[in-house]
């Protein structure tokens, strides 16, 4: 919000005295809304739209489970001032993003007893696009046949997220994303472990058809095959931990848009690490240069590998992100997850 004075970009209340280790925390990084003795928090994400006309916008959203909603007053909410600004995520943002999903918000992760757009209603096996316009999100089950309904335990840990074990991801409509359209997956990740763990894919499962997020053993894995351990893959240089938070970027262009060796890309904590000319020099990849994705849901975990970790937030977008701006994605948001 703006007025002539100056932004607001979050506001909360207690009911008790923080401690000195408490103020010197949340200055650091967004607090949760569950914590001991808060009452309110308004941090004005994911609602309005910067400087536009949001009249229609009728109340603050509460971030806590009371769901105090703040009534805007004497605020005209339409034009540059008395009106939502743009936040460091949004000027970070790209106009290519087709799904974004964050466990930081109530209104994307409802699950474990809360409700979302300001009303009662739940869906604790639902993980909801916070996309303008978005149609489409995340439902989970028990197992990869996709029949029974299971809920992704709602954790503290890197602001909220999501912590999946044996349970399997799929969005109620596909991505859109088909045939060799440029495409990236952006994804704040902590492994459980580093062995046949696929984050996010989407495309059937066949060899030049699946784009997939995965790790193992230890690296990253930006995969258009079925097995992880076969050439239609690039691994990371970097070797990755369990139980460390990290932010994970893998994008692809095709050959038709620029033929420079450098169609697939991973990058990990805002930096580059390793590219289908790199891999394929070293002798160290068989990816074809040219995909032909299935245009199919978007999938945590699939059929072939399950998920275990935890997901803070996660955005698939249908352009090939730069390197500026993934390190303008990360440094945005490394706050919420320790760094």
């Amino acid at each position: 919000m703006q007025n002539n004075t100056g932004n607001l970009g979050s506001f909360f209340f207690y009911q008790r005295a923080l401690t000195a280790t408490e103020i010197n925390a949340n200055w650091r990084r967004p607090i949760e809304g569950s914590e001991s003795g808060l009452k309110l928090y308004y941090n004005f994400n994911n609602q309005g739209y910067a400087a536009e006309n949001n009249t229609t916008v009728k109340f603050l959203k509460d971030q806590t489970a009371n769901n105090y909603k703040g009534t805007f007053l004497n605020l005209s909410l339409s034009g540059a001032k008395n009106n939502f600004v743009n936040d460091v995520n949004q000027i970070n943002s790209n106009d290519g993003v087709i799904a974004t999903f964050d466990a930081n918000s109530l209104d994307s992760y409802p699950g474990n007893g809360h409700g979302f757009n300001g009303n009662s209603e739940l869906c604790p096996t639902c993980w909801i696009d916070l996309t303008p316009n978005a149609v489409s999100s995340f439902v989970f089950f028990n197992n990869s046949n996709y029949t029974t309904n299971a809920a992704p335990i709602l954790s503290a840990d890197g602001g909220r997220s999501l912590f999946i074990n044996n349970i399997y991801g799929r969005t109620t409509t596909s991505s859109g994303i088909s045939g060799s359209a440029s495409r990236s997956i952006e994804a704040w990740v902590k492994f459980n472990t580093l062995n046949n763990n696929s984050v996010v894919s989407i495309g059937n499962l066949a060899n030049a058809d699946l784009f997939e997020m995965a790790v193992n053993d230890n690296k990253l894995i930006l995969s258009s095959g079925t097995d992880l351990n076969q050439g239609y893959n690039i691994k990371s240089i970097r070797s990755l931990t369990t139980n460390a938070w990290y932010h994970i970027v893998i994008t692809y262009k095709p050959p038709s848009v620029v033929n420079d060796g450098l169609f697939y890309t991973i990058y990990i904590n805002g930096l580059f690490d390793n590219n289908y000319y790199n891999a394929v020099v070293a002798g160290l990849s068989g990816i074809e240069p040219t995909i032909n994705t299935t245009n199919t849901n978007i999938y945590i975990g699939n059929r072939l590998r399950p998920f275990n970790g935890k997901l803070g937030a996660l955005k698939i977008y249908n352009v090939e992100l730069s390197a500026t701006e993934v390190l303008n994605k990360f440094n945005a948001t490394k706050s919420r997850y320790g760094y």
